[in-house]
């Protein structure tokens, strides 16, 4: 089995610190992780600066990993920036994707369509987000991860079952996994 580690700490790690991290400390975060070894990072994330004030300064951070776009103006930042690898997410929980990002997942799907058409799938990730539960709605049923899992497929060849209230046992990885691959998507 060959395993891939994919670095997420220089957007998720630092993104919901109150603190400002000044953009010279995330570069070199960001090189020292290269330099390390690592192949695969995702940098930063092109979120409204309003509503995720410590990546803000992701034009200047970008440097060649990927990064999570959330809409078609982030996506546009993020091109311009030179990313060529995106992630993208969404919620089995509808609560989650309303807060998160004010849209159905079924509007958030028709969203990625109109701008992610032109990126090679092998450049998506797709992280589904509460993806073994959720304080709102509880635990999702099959027939919603399956849903879920094939919105991924239309933009990418990578899932991401994330856990996001840490509430996922090694059963339901499994389940999940097998669920992912019944589809021919990779698990990450």
């Amino acid at each position: 089995m060959k395993v891939i580690v994919y670095e997420v700490g220089p957007r998720d790690g630092l993104q919901s610190l109150k603190r400002p991290v000044e953009t010279s400390t995330k570069i070199k975060l960001i090189d020292a992780l290269y330099n390390a070894g690592l192949k695969n990072i995702e940098e930063t994330s092109f979120a409204h600066p309003k509503l995720v004030p410590q990546m803000a300064d992701a034009d200047e951070v970008f440097r060649k990993g990927s990064v999570l776009i959330m809409n078609k103006r982030g996506y546009d930042r993020a091109v311009a920036a030179g990313a060529k690898k995106f992630s993208i997410v969404f919620s089995p929980c509808e609560t989650f994707n309303m807060n998160n990002m004010g849209k159905t997942r079924s509007e958030i799907v028709l969203m990625y369509k109109t701008f992610l058409d032109k990126v090679p799938k092998k450049d998506v990730r797709v992280y589904i987000s509460m993806a073994f539960g959720s304080p709102y709605s509880g635990v999702p049923n099959v027939s919603t991860l399956i849903s879920c899992i094939r919105d991924a497929k239309m933009f990418g060849r990578t899932v991401v079952f994330a856990d996001t209230v840490g509430v996922g046992t090694r059963k339901e990885v499994q389940e999940l996994a097998e669920l992912a691959k019944n589809e021919q998507m990779r698990v990450a």
